[in-house]
């Protein structure tokens, strides 16, 4: 958020500035991290893909927080952060398949922060977002995948943020008329002379919805 809060970033995290012990406290976190995942590989090289992708898959969401708590939130301006870690970088339509799933598994506390961190951008830019990157929507790639990140979770017993104001963000992203919402919701799917990439579109609204009725299910919402 700034020179102030950059350097109380540098205070904390390197107090010392010993740049061994820097180098010794990344590897003892990313050894416990990656040590969360057993393997039997039939050969050395199967060994190194593998915990090469997981790596690899560790390396967002990313933390927008200073270690004070303040961070630039979606709509431009600084806030102070009362819950804790706040993360961006989601690549959403990428990720909502197969890495936040696995997260659901291997991080249940961070993914608790991701959700939170979700619905603190819902109320800070006034909608759930479908790529947000370094604090900004964007709006890249399709349908709205904050959706069944917070579905998943939720579903799974994973609900250490506000379930009430998860819903009502769930909802509000299938009920906005950007990006072919308006033909979904009048006729059930996107004509493609009205609206580019039509049926992948209806397609991943269709799932995302899905997602929210599974909530709704759960939650007792027979009406929705």
């Amino acid at each position: 958020t700034g020179e102030e809060g950059a350097l109380k970033n540098l205070e904390s995290e390197i107090p010392t500035w010993n740049f061994d012990r820097v180098r010794e406290n990344a590897t003892e976190i990313w050894d416990k991290y990656l040590s969360k995942a057993d393997i039997d590989p039939v050969n050395s090289g199967q060994k190194i893909s593998f915990y090469t992708a997981l790596y690899h898959a560790l390396l967002m969401p990313n933390l927008i927080t200073d270690v004070d708590g303040k961070y630039f939130g979606w709509d431009r301006q600084i806030h102070q952060s009362n819950q804790g870690n706040l993360y961006t970088n989601f690549s959403l339509w990428d990720t909502y398949r197969a890495l936040h799933p696995f997260f659901t598994i291997t991080d249940q506390k961070r993914t608790n922060e991701f959700v939170s961190s979700l619905l603190q951008m819902y109320d800070d830019g006034g909608r759930l977002p479908m790529w947000p990157l370094a604090g900004n929507y964007t709006d890249d790639m399709l349908g709205y995948h904050a959706v069944p990140v917070i579905a998943d979770a939720y579903i799974k017993g994973i609900r250490g943020f506000d379930v009430e104001k998860a819903f009502t963000a769930m909802k509000h992203s299938a009920e906005l008329d950007k990006l072919g919402l308006k033909y979904y919701k009048q006729i059930g799917y996107l004509p493609f002379d009205r609206q580019g990439e039509s049926v992948s579109k209806t397609l991943e609204y269709c799932y995302d919805d899905w997602c929210i009725a599974q909530v709704a299910k759960e939650m007792g919402k027979q009406a929705d």
